[in-house]
C-alpha cells in the first residue's frame, strides 16, 4: 500500500503536464486499482459511459456495507485522484451514498483503510483547498459581508442592550476586531503576525488603533489582491505586508530576535485539519517571542462527540473542534498560569488569548 500511495503522490505532482484525455484514463485506472482492494462489503460503480465495476464482494452478505456510486462526469476521476477524501465526504450529500446509514459508514471506513480517503490538507494541497473556497469572486463575498469585508463571527450587543436591534453587522464586526486587539495587548512597537488575512480588516484595524506593524499571510490570490488594494487605499502599505504563504513555510522575521511580538488568527484554525493542529501550534510556538509573546485565536468549534456535523463542509472546516486540548498536549507551558493567564478555550464569540510570562506585563 505504501508503494501505491507513492504512486498516487507522483501522479499528483505531474498531473499538470498531462493532457486531459490521458489524465482521465490514468486517474480512472489508479482510482479503480485502489477501490478494487475493498474487502468488506460491495461498492458498485456505474461510470459516465454506463459501464459497471464491482469492487469488493461480488455478492455482499445482508449485514455488510454496500453502496452504488454513479459517475456523471469524467472529471470525477481526476478529482478522486487529487482530493479523494473530499470527494468521498461530499458524496455523502448524495441519496445514493447516505452518510447516516451505518453500512455506508462502514464502507467509507474501508476506503480510509485502503488509503484512498486520506487527508488532503497537506502543504502541497492546502493552497488548492483555500482557492476552491475563496478564489471564487470577491464581488460574491462583498454581496453579503459588511463594508469592512470581515468574514468571521462578529460580537453582537447583548439582547438586553436597548441598542441591540439597531446594531449593524459592521459595528458588531468592529467590536470583535477591537476585542482581538485588546486581548493581544498590541503596542505601537509590536510586529504582529496574522495567520489568515481574509480581506485585511483585522490587520488594518490593528494598525489604525495601535500604530503597530503587521505581516499577514493568506493562500488566496484574490484575497491578497483585494486586501492589498484596501490597504493601499487606507495609506497603510508601509505598515502592512501581505504574503501568499502557508504558515508551515513562513520564515522567521528578519529582526533581532527572529520572532513576532504577537500572533493573531481569526477563524483560520478550522482550515488546518485535526492531524495538523500540533504542527500549527509548533509553528506558532517557533514564531512567537519567548518573553511576553501573546497569541490570540478565534475558532468555530463543535463538541468532540459530534463526528459529522451537518451543514459544516469538511473541506472548509476540517478542524472545527476546540484546539485548546491539542495546544496543551503540544506545549503544556503555553497554558501554565502566569501574571497574564490565558483563557481556557477558544470560541467564535470571544477571541481567546494564550500568553507567555513577561517581567513587564501587568496583571489582568
Amino acid at each position: 500500500m505504501d508503494s501505491l500511495y507513492t504512486h498516487f503522490e507522483g501522479i499528483k505532482r505531474y498531473a499538470g503536464s498531462i493532457s486531459w484525455g490521458p489524465l482521465v484514463v490514468l486517474a480512472r485506472g489508479a482510482t479503480l486499482s485502489v477501490l478494487r482492494q475493498v474487502q468488506e462489503g460491495q461498492l458498485k460503480i456505474v461510470d459516465e459511459n454506463d459501464s459497471v465495476t464491482i469492487c469488493g464482494q461480488e455478492v455482499p452478505s445482508g449485514d455488510s456495507p454496500h453502496a452504488e456510486l454513479k459517475v456523471y462526469k469524467e472529471s470525477f476521476w481526476v478529482r478522486m485522484l487529487l482530493f479523494a477524501d473530499m470527494v468521498c465526504l461530499h458524496a455523502g450529500l448524495s441519496p445514493s451514498f447516505p452518510p447516516a446509514d451505518t453500512a455506508h459508514q462502514g464502507l467509507r471506513r474501508e476506503l480510509h483503510a485502503r488509503g484512498l480517503a486520506r487527508s488532503t490538507n497537506t502543504l502541497a494541497n492546502s493552497r488548492l483547498n483555500t482557492s476552491a473556497h475563496y478564489d471564487i469572486s470577491n464581488e460574491m463575498f462583498a454581496s453579503f459581508l459588511s463594508a469592512d469585508m470581515t468574514y468571521s463571527c462578529p460580537i453582537w450587543r447583548s439582547k438586553d442592550d436597548p441598542k441591540h436591534e439597531a446594531e449593524s453587522l459592521e459595528h458588531a464586526q468592529r467590536t470583535k476586531l477591537t476585542r482581538f486587539i485588546k486581548n493581544a495587548r498590541i503596542q505601537p512597537t509590536d510586529h504582529v503576525l496574522e495567520i489568515g488575512t481574509g480581506w485585511g480588516s483585522l490587520a488594518m484595524a490593528a494598525v489604525l488603533q495601535t500604530g503597530c506593524r503587521v505581516t499577514t499571510i493568506t493562500l488566496s490570490k484574490e484575497q491578497k489582491e483585494l486586501a492589498e488594494q484596501r490597504i493601499a487605499h487606507a495609506n497603510l502599505t508601509d505598515r502592512i505586508e501581505v504574503l501568499l504563504c502557508d504558515y508551515r513555510a513562513l520564515p522567521r522575521p528578519k529582526t533581532e530576535l527572529g520572532c513576532y511580538d504577537k500572533i493573531v488568527s481569526c477563524e483560520m484554525l478550522e482550515a488546518v485539519g485535526k492531524e495538523f493542529l500540533s504542527t500549527y501550534f509548533e509553528c506558532v510556538d517557533k514564531l512567537l517571542k519567548k518573553d511576553g509573546g501573546i497569541a490570540v485565536f478565534q475558532c468555530i468549534t463543535i463538541p468532540e462527540s459530534v463526528s459529522s456535523p451537518p451543514f459544516l463542509s469538511p473541506k472548509d472546516s476540517p478542524a472545527a473542534r476546540d484546539p485548546h486540548e491539542e495546544a496543551n498536549r503540544t506545549h503544556p507551558s503555553a497554558t501554565t498560569p502566569t501574571r497574564n493567564p490565558p483563557t481556557s478555550s477558544a470560541a467564535t464569540s470571544s477571541p481567546a488569548a494564550t500568553s507567555r510570562p513577561s517581567r513587564s506585563s501587568s496583571p489582568t
